[in-house]
Protein backbone atom coordinates (compact mmCIF):
# COMPACT_ATOMS: atom_id res chain seq x y z
CA UNK A 1 0.00 0.00 0.00
CA UNK A 2 1.64 3.43 -0.85
CA UNK A 3 1.20 6.60 1.38
CA UNK A 4 -1.30 8.23 -1.18
CA UNK A 5 -4.09 5.48 -0.32
CA UNK A 6 -7.57 6.34 -2.86
CA UNK A 7 -10.89 6.48 -0.93
CA UNK A 8 -11.23 3.10 -2.53
CA UNK A 9 -8.72 1.26 -0.62
CA UNK A 10 -10.03 3.63 2.84
CA UNK A 11 -13.35 2.24 2.28
CA UNK A 12 -12.35 -1.17 1.59
CA UNK A 13 -10.22 -1.01 4.99
CA UNK A 14 -13.54 0.57 6.95
CA UNK A 15 -15.77 -1.95 5.97
CA UNK A 16 -13.40 -5.15 6.83
CA UNK A 17 -13.12 -3.46 9.75
CA UNK A 18 -16.18 -3.20 10.33
CA UNK A 19 -17.16 -6.57 9.21
CA UNK A 20 -14.76 -7.81 11.87
CA UNK A 21 -16.33 -6.05 14.53
CA UNK A 22 -19.98 -7.85 13.43
CA UNK A 23 -18.30 -11.28 13.35
CA UNK A 24 -16.40 -10.64 16.80
CA UNK A 25 -20.22 -9.98 18.34
CA UNK A 26 -21.78 -12.77 16.99
CA UNK A 27 -23.04 -11.48 13.26
CA UNK A 28 -22.83 -12.50 9.83
CA UNK A 29 -18.77 -11.78 9.17
CA UNK A 30 -20.30 -10.43 6.01
CA UNK A 31 -22.22 -8.19 7.41
CA UNK A 32 -21.36 -4.54 8.20
CA UNK A 33 -22.35 -3.10 11.95
CA UNK A 34 -24.39 -0.94 10.62
CA UNK A 35 -26.61 -3.54 8.40
CA UNK A 36 -27.06 -5.07 11.46
CA UNK A 37 -28.49 -2.18 13.58
CA UNK A 38 -31.04 -2.03 11.08
CA UNK A 39 -31.93 -5.15 10.75
CA UNK A 40 -31.85 -5.51 14.36
CA UNK A 41 -33.72 -1.72 15.37
CA UNK A 42 -36.71 -2.71 16.67
CA UNK A 43 -35.89 -5.28 18.84
CA UNK A 44 -32.76 -3.99 19.95
CA UNK A 45 -32.60 -0.38 21.89
CA UNK A 46 -28.33 -0.38 21.13
CA UNK A 47 -29.14 -1.11 17.33
CA UNK A 48 -31.64 2.37 17.24
CA UNK A 49 -29.57 3.97 19.24
CA UNK A 50 -26.52 3.41 16.44
CA UNK A 51 -29.22 3.66 14.13
CA UNK A 52 -30.11 7.16 15.37
CA UNK A 53 -26.71 7.92 15.94
CA UNK A 54 -25.43 7.10 12.59
CA UNK A 55 -28.58 9.14 10.50
CA UNK A 56 -26.56 12.42 12.34
CA UNK A 57 -23.20 11.24 10.65
CA UNK A 58 -25.11 10.27 7.24
CA UNK A 59 -29.00 10.02 6.88
CA UNK A 60 -29.94 6.54 6.11
CA UNK A 61 -26.50 4.65 6.52
CA UNK A 62 -28.14 1.63 8.43
CA UNK A 63 -31.00 1.29 6.00
CA UNK A 64 -28.30 2.29 2.94
CA UNK A 65 -26.11 -0.56 4.16
CA UNK A 66 -28.79 -3.19 5.13
CA UNK A 67 -30.37 -2.84 1.90
CA UNK A 68 -26.68 -3.38 0.29
CA UNK A 69 -26.40 -6.08 2.31
CA UNK A 70 -29.57 -8.00 1.10
CA UNK A 71 -28.71 -7.37 -2.44
CA UNK A 72 -25.42 -8.87 -1.87
CA UNK A 73 -26.96 -11.95 -0.21
CA UNK A 74 -29.58 -12.28 -3.24
CA UNK A 75 -26.97 -12.07 -5.68
CA UNK A 76 -24.46 -14.96 -4.01
CA UNK A 77 -27.67 -17.42 -3.86
CA UNK A 78 -28.31 -16.75 -7.64
CA UNK A 79 -24.60 -17.78 -8.12
CA UNK A 80 -24.86 -20.85 -6.17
Amino acid sequence: MTAGNSDGELRSIAVAVDELGNAITGGDPRWTISARCWANRHSSPVAMFMVKALNIVQPNHCQKAYEQMVKNDQKDIGEK
